[in-house]
Order: structure tokens, then sequence, then C-alpha cells
């Protein structure tokens, strides 16, 4: 394994990877899986017969054990539908500190507070590669690799699994009327049209290439 993963100049042939999941976490005192909260959980979803103005099908969606004051969920799930709250596992980290100029002085008004976030030693993130030749995975090895713009240091660890973690939830039973997004997605907008309804939280996509003029692109 090279010392930077999957850098342009080195060669990296791990051949095939089939798939990559996404990113789950994991408790190692209850040894379990843990991922995002599906904005539907604990929601039977039982149309109603009529029409309104944003749609023109006969069916109304309609939740009737919804709450709105408390809105979609916002936590983390275990494999088993027990709920977890974000501040369990990211704890907050406050820094007060002084801004000095190139010579050292303090500048005026140049007190800040910065806040950050680490993880809980009782989790850790996980996801599964599948290679279609084995092989590479004799090439990877445990390891500290630096992720992110501040490059955080992390304990990498690899061991061989042979499951879907999803598969792992309660709350993932795939059923013919429901489909839900373990991670973020890009999809076209023409996916509603197929939806008898949605929860979502979306933003618009931003194009990699926009054209300067009729002759030259940037990318």
């Amino acid at each position: 394994m090279c010392e930077n993963s999957f850098e342009v100049t080195e060669n990296n042939d791990y051949g095939i990877i089939n798939n990559i999941s996404p990113l789950f976490l994991f408790d190692k005192s209850f040894n379990q899986f843990l991922t995002v909260t599906p904005f539907n959980h604990r929601l039977k979803y039982k149309p109603a017969v009529g029409k309104v103005n944003f749609t023109n099908k006969n069916e109304i969606p309609f939740f009737p054990d919804y709450e709105a004051k408390k809105g979609k969920p916002d936590s983390l799930i275990y494999q088993d539908g027990t709920l977890l709250n974000w501040d369990k596992v990211f704890v907050d980290v406050e820094k007060i500190g002084i801004t000095k100029s190139t010579v050292g002085e303090t500048n005026e008004g140049a007190f800040y507070k910065q806040f950050s976030y680490k993880m809980n030693p009782d989790f850790c993130f996980v996801f599964t590669v599948d290679f279609e030749d084995k092989t590479p995975f004799k090439l990877l090895s445990n390891d500290t690799v630096f992720i992110g713009g501040e490059k955080s240091m992390f304990k990498m660890q690899i061991e061989k699994y042979d499951f879907n973690i999803v598969d792992k939830f309660c709350c993932y039973k795939e059923t013919e009327r429901e489909i839900i997004f373990v991670s973020d997605a890009y999809v076209d907008e023409d996916i509603l049209d197929v939806c008898d309804f949605a929860i979502t939280e979306t933003i618009n996509f931003r194009p990699i290439k926009s054209s300067i003029n009729d002759k030259k692109s940037s990318y």
C-alpha cells in the first residue's frame, strides 16, 4: 500500500471494485451499527382519497402519526431500531483564542471562539468494499490515515465481512412501495413524477463544468 492512497502518480492496482457502501457508524460497546434515522421513522403512509393543489392524483399523502412540532427525525438509529442523539457520538469542543499579527502583536477585537467536534472513542466509522478479485485485500493493511481538509488522523482497521451492513437494519426492510436513501444521493428531478410522496431535503447540484465562451470551458 502506498503512503498516499490513490495518488494519480502511483500504481494502485486494486482491480475492479464492484461496490463501496455508504458510511456507517459502529458502537464498539454494544457491537451494533448505526446510521442516520430515516425521515419516515415510525410513520406509516396512509393515502386518502381526494385532491389537493400540488398533485393531480386521487391519493392524498397522509401520515396520521406525524407531529409538526417535532418535525423530521434528526438522530442516529441502531440496527435494532433504538435511537441515539448525535451529541452522544460527536462531542463539542470549544476553543477560545486571540488572532495575532505577523509581528506577534495582538489585533484589537481579535478574540475568537472556535467550535469543532471529536468522536466518542466508543464509536468508529465503518464502510465496506467489494473487490472483484480478492487479491487486493492482501495489499491493504492496518494503518494510520489522514482524512478531510483538516487532515484528521484516524486508525484504519481492515477485516473481512460476508454480509451487507444495510441488511442489518430493521428500519430498511425492502417494500414494494418504498425507497429509502441510506446516504446523500444525486437524482434527476423527474424521479418525483413516479412518486406518490417524498420526504426529502434537497439542494441544487452545482455542475463541475461551466462554459466561459464558445471555445473554452472551465472545469
